[in-house]
């Protein structure tokens, strides 16, 4: 599946000097969180159900998909439960990895 990243100025320059039409992203979950998103939510949001949640004393991991692909996220103990359904969830662009779906090396 596609998904657009709003990506910070110095990101999106560094990715223009690469000829690619597709980047794969790395995201680690601690920058995928819960959001409170309105019916319009910003470009770095998007909804899902949540397909597992485990605790982890401190906080919990849940694991939601985007673009057909499951990732996981870091939340609060207690803020979700597996089975809930479009639940919001803000990715943290300046935090987001690139890299050249050919080669995989990394950009920017």
């Amino acid at each position: 599946g596609r998904y657009r990243i709003p990506l910070p100025a110095d990101r999106a320059a560094a990715l223009g000097q690469v000829p690619v039409d597709r980047v794969d992203v790395g995201l680690r979950s601690e920058h995928v969180a819960l959001s409170d998103a309105a019916d319009d939510p910003p470009a770095n949001e998007f909804r899902s159900d949540i397909v597992l949640v485990e605790d982890h004393g401190a906080d919990s991991i849940a694991v939601v998909t985007l673009c057909d692909q499951e990732i996981i996220a870091r939340i609060t103990p207690g803020a979700a439960a597996a089975g809930d359904k479009g639940r919001a969830f803000a990715i943290d662009v300046d935090r987001v990895h690139l890299f050249h779906s050919d080669t995989g090396q990394s950009i920017g």
